[in-house]
């Protein structure tokens, strides 16, 4: 009875163990029908090589690897700002209280614009004691020429009666002098009246007030305590220091104006790199809102002093800014140029980064590509400086290298789980 138990035992265990070998076969088949052939792609730690048929798949195309001039440049960050030679505060020369704003922020403006209204008592009270002078000595004046019409017809009617042998001639010189005596005291009256008005004049001047509110004055015999603030040029308001109800006086600014055509870009650089600025170098400008596209200018200035903090100096450039694009207080890329060198460029897409390695692959033959360990350089617009890694004269992948650094990075996966 043991013995028949032991057969069928051992018999069961054997089953199994061939249903298990079956199924580990079958696995191993389907694996198999699965994985990539492996006479169409070959990859070691720095090679690729793949079939016609994948090198027509992928679109690969290629570039050669150049040498040539290459400009070196100082890369500083920079803002724009008004340039301050082109640029006028504007102050109310009359003191008082504004009672209108006709601008705001970023208007633009022409030269005599007004800007605001301001409402000056000191300015009415001088027009008031003008005017008070001025009537008192059209008074006197009026009063002088009728005293003046009176001493010519009596001195007219002596002169007559000392023709005919009546009068005297002392009579005659009397009324002679007197006929003088008027006739200066209206000149002198005229005289005053013209100096009054000349003086507040003058003194209206000071407070910007134009003549011909002066000769308003004198004609409508009414003071006018509101006065216009006018633009002094014609620019962008970049800057308002003033509003409604707000008092002011002669030492107040209250607009700045600047013309906007030409803009100054400050930029800071750095201790290392002083020795690479000069005067009137040029300097490209580029700027996110505007991308493709490069402003100009030229340096022309230069600091003195550096910032103790930052161990930075001041460089300025001028640009010229005749469409109005550039604005105060946007940040620009300004690249200097402070020599040149021979060097090596290829295509931008050329290049691929993985990790903080850069790659690029080298059409070693027909379908063969290797992987190569590269250093770069700044950019130059669609090309990049290889600083190593790369010959001049070789041809590298230009457009698919993305694709092959994914297969490359498949392939060594594979490879490890083998």
């Amino acid at each position: 009875m043991k013995t028949a138990d032991s057969y069928r035992t051992k018999l069961g265990h054997g089953i199994l163990a061939v249903a298990l070998i079956a199924l580990t076969a079958g696995c191993a088949e389907k694996t198999s029908s699965l994985a990539p052939p492996k006479h169409l792609i070959k990859h070691d730690a720095t090679r690729l090589t793949l079939s016609p048929d994948q090198v027509k798949d992928l679109h690969l195309t290629s570039a050669t690897v150049v040498s040539q001039v290459i400009p070196e440049e100082l890369d500083l960050v920079g803002q724009i700002d008004e340039n301050s030679t082109l640029s006028t505060p504007v102050m109310s020369l009359v003191p008082g209280r504004v009672e209108k704003v006709n601008v705001q922020l970023g208007d633009h403006v022409r030269k005599g614009q007004y800007l605001a209204e301001i409402r000056s008592d000191e300015v009415a009270r001088i027009e008031a004691e003008l005017l008070h002078e001025f009537l008192s000595l059209e008074v006197d004046v009026e009063r002088t020429k009728v005293k003046l019409e009176l001493a010519q017809k009596a001195r007219d009617r002596q002169q007559m009666l000392f023709n005919e042998g009546i009068g005297a001639r002392a009579v005659l010189e009397t009324a002679e002098g007197e006929y003088r005596m008027a006739e200066a005291e209206l000149k002198a009256f005229r005289e005053k009246r013209r100096s009054a008005v000349e003086t507040t004049r003058e003194r209206l001047k000071l407070f910007g007030i134009q003549s011909h509110e002066i000769d308003r004055l004198l004609k409508t015999r009414v003071t006018d305590n509101i006065f216009d603030v006018p633009c002094p040029r014609g620019g962008v308001i970049v800057a308002r220091e003033v509003d409604l109800g707000q008092m002011v006086d002669v030492s107040h600014q209250m607009f700045m104006v600047s013309d906007l055509t030409q803009v100054w870009v400050n930029a800071q650089a750095f201790e290392k790199d002083i020795n690479s600025i000069a005067l009137g170098e040029p300097i490209t400008l580029h700027l996110e809102s505007y991308p493709g596209q490069v402003f100009h200018g030229k340096v022309d200035y230069i600091g003195s002093t550096l910032d103790p903090k930052t161990r930075t100096l001041a460089v300025r450039a001028t640009v010229a800014n005749p469409h109005l694009k550039l604005h105060p207080h946007m940040y620009a890329q300004v690249k200097l140029k402070v020599g040149q060198r021979t060097g090596l460029l290829v295509p931008t897409s050329a290049v691929r980064k993985t990790g903080e390695t850069y790659l690029a692959y080298v059409v070693s033959k027909p379908g063969v590509f290797e992987e190569r360990k590269i250093e770069i350089g700044p950019y130059k617009g669609d090309k990049v400086v290889i600083e190593s890694g790369l010959r001049a004269g070789e041809t590298v992948v230009a457009k698919g290298s993305l694709e092959l650094n994914g297969l490359a990075i498949k392939m060594s996966s594979d490879s490890e789980e083998q």
